[in-house]
């Protein structure tokens, strides 16, 4: 009798020790549960963040983008375009008169790296436009110059005759890198600056020395277009859309990367004589 009910004690120990055991695994469960829970609403709150912060960014450039536009506009007296260049585009639809393209209009293109006309990309529309006004031949910019830096001259000192020059040639640094004529004047090809470039090794340190690259490319264009007694030029706001994908690994926004651009444009219009050559900045982004 006695190891009868020794068992049944044994047995209803077991069972107790069975339910506590299967208690404490679905509590563990329920806990787990919770953290996982939790550890997916800190994610999503992250991405959405990242999201809103981006969003953020990008109202944030639209309105300092109309700002620098109303500034040159009202203060500096900058005379705006605002047109796509396509094989449709007229003076009329340019913004500029008959005495714009009568003597040497100056047109200033963001180039591509292979410095080659193309139906699509940063080429794009202003190959459709000078395509129709004698400016390209057997598919290259007409009477295309490659210009001849001062960083270029050990490695290509047998090749001369492909280079154009002028005086100060060598204070261009990475600004024009050729030119090529047009029906009304020149074209002047320029690689803008992009900004994966900015905290790379032998570009730019940050962006406040994109800022001083930004304005030497301008003054540079300008110097040439004197050279070339243009009468007009029209200016494009470099490096804005094509040139505008910042790293996720760079320490900057989008809008520090476009103000540190429209800060280089106002300081050469700042110290510009704008009565000597007439200055147009066409603001169209692609």
């Amino acid at each position: 009798m006695n190891i009868r009910n020794d068992n049944l004690v044994n047995s209803e120990n077991s069972k107790i020790k069975h339910y506590k055991n299967l208690i404490l695994v679905v509590l563990l469960g329920i806990v787990l549960c919770f953290v996982c829970i939790v550890l997916a609403c800190e994610i999503f709150a992250s991405s959405g963040s990242k999201k809103n912060d981006v969003v953020d960014d990008n109202i944030t450039c639209k309105k300092i983008r109309t700002e620098f536009i109303k500034t040159l506009k009202e203060k500096y007296n900058v005379g705006i375009l605002n047109f796509k260049f396509d094989e449709n585009t007229t003076q009329g639809n340019m913004g500029l008169i008959n005495q714009d393209f009568r003597r040497s209009l100056v047109v200033v293109n963001s180039a591509s790296s292979d410095l080659l006309p193309g139906e699509s990309g940063l080429n794009g529309g202003i190959t459709r436009w000078v395509e129709s006004k004698d400016g390209i031949n057997d598919d290259i910019w007409k009477n295309f110059e490659l210009l001849k830096h001062e960083e270029d001259d050990d490695e290509n000192e047998d090749d001369d005759e492909n280079y154009g020059y002028y005086d100060d040639s060598k204070d261009l640094a990475d600004s024009i890198s050729g030119i090529s004529s047009f029906q009304y004047g020149f074209i002047f090809h320029v690689r803008a600056p992009d900004a994966s470039s900015v905290g790379r090794e032998n570009r730019f340190k940050d962006l406040k020395e994109l800022r001083g690259a930004i304005k030497r490319i301008y003054v540079d264009i300008l110097r040439f277009a004197r050279y070339k007694e243009a009468n007009t030029v029209v200016f494009p706001i470099f490096s804005e859309s094509f040139n505008c994908n910042i790293k996720a690994s760079q320490n900057f926004k989008k809008s520090e990367f476009l103000t540190a651009i429209y800060s280089g444009i106002t300081d050469f219009i700042t110290e510009t004589d704008k009565n000597e050559i007439k200055i147009f900045i066409n603001v169209f982004c692609h």
